[in-house]
């Protein structure tokens, strides 16, 4: 309850002015939009935000920036606006290429996933394998590693990808609290795996 009284003060507030939404205003906005759309399913509150994307000035000119990038490209992705998303991160000079690549495979799975089974799972290991091969130049980066969690999840199922990160690190500790907290939310989750 509390987010959505949030985003309701943050939208009428930024509805009332004309100005341009800077970007930690528009991260703030977005990422909002993104937590009340998952409590209610109500797809209006993203075509909202969606408007205060447009609105931000380094958007309009230069694409995606690190500032909104998670945020924004969460809301594109759920809006189904693929081709825009991959059109204003191809034009982004504020990203780095690694992230380009995964979020385009990200994309295009979401394009395949309903259509082309096997060209879907294809773009996943896509990014399994460009991220195992970051990971071997940064060992301690639990991010990356939370990430190859998630796809080889969504790729062999939940019980094969548990095994495997188990074989890789017998002591999740090391690897931090965040990597730890995923893998029992993944452990725990029925959804999770293989269910596209």
């Amino acid at each position: 309850m509390k987010n959505v009284l949030m985003y309701a003060a943050l939208f009428c507030f930024f509805a009332s002015c004309n100005s341009n939404v800077t970007n930690k205003e528009l991260n703030e906005i977005l990422s909002n939009s993104l937590i009340k759309y998952d409590d209610t399913g109500n797809k209006q509150v993203l075509n909202d935000s969606y408007s205060f994307l447009n609105k931000n000035k380094d958007f309009r000119n230069d694409g995606l920036k690190t500032e909104f990038f998670l945020s924004a490209s969460g809301v594109l992705m759920s809006l189904e606006k693929y081709d825009e998303l991959e059109s204003v991160l191809k034009r982004s000079n504020d990203i780095d290429s690694f992230t380009k690549e995964k979020t385009i495979n990200n994309l295009n799975f979401y394009r395949f996933k309903n259509k082309d089974r096997l060209k879907a799972k294809m773009y996943l290991s896509n990014n399994v394998n460009m991220i195992a091969e970051q990971a071997k130049n940064n060992p301690k980066d639990t991010m990356l590693y939370s990430e190859y969690f998630v796809y080889r999840t969504m790729l062999v199922g939940k019980e094969k990808s548990l095994k495997e990160v188990d074989s890789m690190f017998s002591d999740y500790s090391q690897y931090g609290e965040m990597f730890k907290e995923l893998i029992e939310d993944y452990s725990s989750d029925p959804k999770s795996g293989v269910n596209w």
